[in-house]
């Protein structure tokens, strides 16, 4: 990450749960980390439960004590356990759209051990089914565990966020969040994009077109606001209108 800020001058932008610097790699410029999304997460929905009274009820305690067993075993591998479409699909067709358990309408595609999405190892199951296989999986720590006092520790930390009257946090605010994230993206990509005003001045004064300045983007590796994605003639043209604006 440093070398990549440190070549092409790129900013850098804090993790809105930890603070953090996050890594240019991460492809919204939001957490550092997928934990760090799911506390965030956690936060706003435990939040949400409280306001509009759902929090004592039993499906949404069995939920919440998932979500925080995820995050005190570092998070939830979502993608590693992220199940294809058409996988999907032939699921619920095999099980009849009904729990494999006790027969209700199957709502959760559940692994049924590990990671793999062969049918085999695939199930479905209705919420409480699926709730109740995750919670009998939990292991309960104890005081004796070398993990007991962070894990605990963090219950705390995020409890105190949950119960503050307002949010300590701008990704704590359950009934703002949609506007404050996007706002955030927004003012993170044009500060990224400004960064790159002296390298696409530069191909101008050469009098590269948007498509060619493209190019040399992509050849020099210069990376895109996403980490991941490629330079076209329109995210050019989007700078280029930033310069003749400012």
């Amino acid at each position: 990450m440093a070398s990549l800020n440190n070549l092409y001058n790129l900013p850098y932008f804090k993790c809105m749960n930890c603070y953090e610097i996050i890594p240019w790699t991460r492809q919204t410029k939001l957490y550092c980390s997928d934990l760090c999304k799911a506390e965030a997460n956690y936060v706003r929905y435990s939040r949400n439960c409280k306001k509009d009274g759902r929090i004592n009820r039993h499906d949404i305690q069995e939920t919440l004590r998932i979500r925080f067993a995820h995050i005190a075993s570092g998070g939830y591998p979502e993608k590693e356990r992220r199940i294809p479409q058409e996988i999907r699909e032939m699921v619920i067709t095999r099980d009849k759209r009904h729990c494999r358990i006790c027969g209700k309408p199957g709502t959760s595609i559940d692994h049924i051990y590990g990671d793999s999405n062969d049918l085999d190892n695939l199930q479905l199951l209705c919420l409480d089914c699926h709730n109740k296989k995750t919670i009998s999986n939990i292991v309960q720590l104890k005081p004796g565990d070398e993990r007991y006092f962070d894990v605990m520790g963090k219950k705390v930390q995020l409890d105190l966020r949950i119960d503050s009257e307002e949010p300590l946090y701008e990704c704590d605010d359950e009934e703002n969040w949609r506007t404050i994230y996007r706002q955030v993206i927004l003012d993170r990509k044009q500060t990224f994009y400004k960064s790159l005003f002296p390298i696409i001045e530069a191909f101008i004064k050469q009098k590269l077109g948007k498509r060619k300045i493209a190019e040399q983007l992509n050849r020099q590796n210069v990376p895109a606001f996403s980490g991941h994605g490629k330079w076209d003639r329109h995210t050019v043209k989007t700078i280029i209108d930033l310069i003749n604006s400012s």
